[in-house]
Formats: C-alpha cells, structure tokens, sequence
C-alpha cells in the first residue's frame, strides 16, 4: 500500500471523506526525525544527532554571534537520510549543520535577527571529521538551555497542513476543524515533531511569510501594511520558501527551549536548496 492511499485510508475513517482529494492534493512527503538521549562519547565520529559537539573539518570555523559561539542544534550526515529523501532534494554526501543562539533565542521576526543562527553543508568525509565543542558563556539562569545529546533515526511520511495554516483555518468549517484536529492526533502531529521537509506544525502564523518579508528587510514585530505596494510584491515570492528543519522543544522527556513547548523552523528558498546554498536560510521560532 502507497502511503497516498494510506492517507487516504486514515482521512475516510477520520469522517474527512468529503474532503480527501482537497487534502490528498495538498499532501507533502517529510523525513520525520526520531530522537534518543544518549551518552556522546557512544557515538562516532560523524552521525547524525541533535545537540553536544559538532564534528567540523578543519576548515569550518564556528559560527559567533554578538561575539560568542552559536549553540549546536543539529548535525545531519545526509548518508544516513539520502534513504528517505524521496523527492531527492538533499544532497547524498557531506554533512548539515545547524546552529541557533540560545541566549537571546530570537523568533526571526526582525532582519537584525539575520546572523543570530546558522547553516553549513559541507560535502566532506567522515574521516576529515574533528569533534569540537567551544566553550559556551552561559548567562546566570541559563543552565536549562544544555542542550542533550540524542540519537536520530529517520522514516519517511506523508503530511498535510497544521490547524492553523490558511489551507485549513480558511476552508474548513467549524465541524470539520475538530475532526480534522483528531486526524493530526491520529497522524501524532499534535505532540512533539522533529522533521525535514513537509509541512511545519505551526504554533502560531504562517512562517514561509515571515521569511518571505523578513529576509527582505520588512520587520513583522508589529503592524505590517500587507497594502504597501511593496510587501505585495515581496509576497509573490512567498511560495519559493519550503521548510528545511523542524526542532521541537519536549522530547525524550527533555527540554530543548526552556520547556515552554517551542519550536525553531529552519527555512529555505527552492532555489537555494537546489545550489546547495544554506547561507540564506531563515529561522522562525514559535511557542505556546
């Protein structure tokens, strides 16, 4: 069974039917991303994991923000993903790495939030590999933002839009949005998510606007005038962004964020994606 047809399957049973070939339609393959907490020192040199050191070659320096070194979300070995990655729009060798500041954690709202985070592809060898782990300055209070070391694993899934994305909220009646809720219970979108690609489990607005217009240098912290001719130019650009990365917060019986049940989404354009340019990409955090 194809898992368009599971889907399928699953949206019958939800009492969706009327509504199966919308969604069949809107329908996104994603790399979902399990996690374990593990000891460091038991994995090698060059997995993939969340957390802990980076193993970087030689030639990467850490990344620094407002004079101090970004922390480490995320090392991804894309041999151990190439498997999943149905739409083949990964690189098969080399490693991502992903790094966010935890002291300011800022939501990537303002363009001055540009440099507050980070995203390196290097296609490189396991063996040029040196696990580094700079000291971090952690400001008093902060010792809730150490961030654990976990395992990945990766299976590959098919998603459809969160509660709050207009696809749904715009469309759906109020009926309809209830089972549409338990459907996301039932596809476990509703509780803690790692994932590539797909789509995000938003907390709050829709991000691939944010990035749109922030990266653009409109600020979104207050009112913005969606009417000015020149935000509706920039929105035409808004569906070249795709989700990258999504990091939950609570997992593994652990708190990434501080526990205020968070989530950072890192943000790509298409055509960055397909260079194998992450220099551009845009990070949004949410929380409830």
């Amino acid at each position: 069974m194809s898992e368009f047809e599971e889907l399928s399957g699953i949206l019958e049973q939800a009492g969706l039917s009327g509504w199966k070939e919308y969604l069949l339609q809107l329908a996104k393959p994603s790399i979902r991303i399990g996690s374990r907490v593990v000891e460091e020192h038991t994995l090698p040199v060059g997995v993939s994991k969340f957390g802990g050191s980076m193993d970087l070659p030689p030639d990467v320096e850490w990344p620094t923000y407002k004079g101090r070194p970004l922390w480490p979300m995320a090392q991804l070995w894309m041999p151990d993903i190439a498997p999943y990655d149905v739409e083949d729009a990964l690189p098969h060798s080399g490693m991502l790495y992903f790094f966010y500041d935890m002291v300011e954690q800022p939501w990537g709202y303002a363009p001055s939030h540009r440099d507050a985070w980070k995203v390196i592809y290097r296609d490189v060898d396991q063996t040029r590999l040196i696990r580094v782990l700079p000291e971090i300055p952690m400001p008093k209070g902060y010792d809730i933002y150490d961030l654990p070391v976990c395992a990945l694993d990766f299976t590959t899934e098919l998603t459809i839009p969160s509660l709050r994305a207009d696809e749904i909220s715009d469309v759906l009646g109020e009926e309809d949005m209830d089972l549409y809720w338990d459907l996301l219970e039932t596809l476990g979108d509703t509780s803690s998510v790692h994932r590539i690609f797909g789509y995000p489990n938003q907390i709050q607005g829709d991000m691939d606007i944010e990035a749109q217009l922030v990266s653009n240098a409109i600020y979104i912290g207050g009112l913005t005038d969606y009417d000015d001719p020149a935000v509706k130019r920039l929105l035409e650009g808004v569906k070249d962004w795709r989700l990258l990365l999504q990091i939950d917060d609570e997992s593994d019986n652990v708190q990434r964020f501080g526990g205020d049940g968070a989530r950072i989404y890192y943000w790509i354009r298409k055509e960055d994606l397909s260079s194998r340019n992450f220099d551009n990409v845009w990070l949004a955090y949410q929380c409830t």
